[in-house]
């Protein structure tokens, strides 16, 4: 498998992984769950680990692509700054959420402020990966530039025509 396709296979994981880590996180807080509190730590270290490929194979993938016809290079230039500190962000929450489990689970009650910080972490993480995500997605989809112009087609479930 190449650098390309790998970076290809993982890219979303660390977006969607760190918005469910955040919703268990939240979830786990609200509801006094530990073990849904657990389970956001342990993703969120997971899908940080998993960037760690992701982050590697963005340059080769620039590489790969950058001299093709339509490719943008501003946008990937926008994608890899974008990417950086996303990157950098969301090993910063994997590595807290990882410390924060071995605290939580070792002790008879959870760390409430280990957990909230961990939580404003893998909020931030979303954010930045989020906005990673969507610039890198312009680099061969030119039509996401101008998507809030495109109207809907009458055929779109919700978008009948008013008699």
């Amino acid at each position: 498998m190449s650098a390309v396709e790998i970076h290809l296979l993982l890219n979303h994981f660390p977006i969607v992984g760190s918005l469910i880590a955040f919703v268990l996180l939240l979830a786990g807080l609200l509801l006094k769950i530990k073990a849904v509190q657990n389970a956001g730590l342990l993703l969120l270290t997971f899908v940080a680990l998993l960037s760690i490929p992701v982050f590697l194979t963005g340059e080769p993938s620039e590489e790969f692509i950058e001299e093709w016809p339509g490719v943008s290079h501003d946008a990937i230039e926008e994608h890899e700054d974008a990417a950086k500190p996303a990157f950098w962000c969301l090993l910063a929450a994997g590595a807290a959420a990882g410390a924060a489990f071995f605290v939580n689970r070792k002790s008879p009650t959870p760390k409430t402020a280990w957990l909230y910080a961990v939580l404003l972490l893998c909020g931030a993480s979303f954010g930045l990966m989020a906005r990673a995500g969507g610039s890198g997605g312009k680099i061969r989809h030119p039509e996401l530039e101008d998507v809030q112009r495109v109207p809907l087609p009458d055929t779109m479930p919700g978008h009948e025509e008013e008699h």
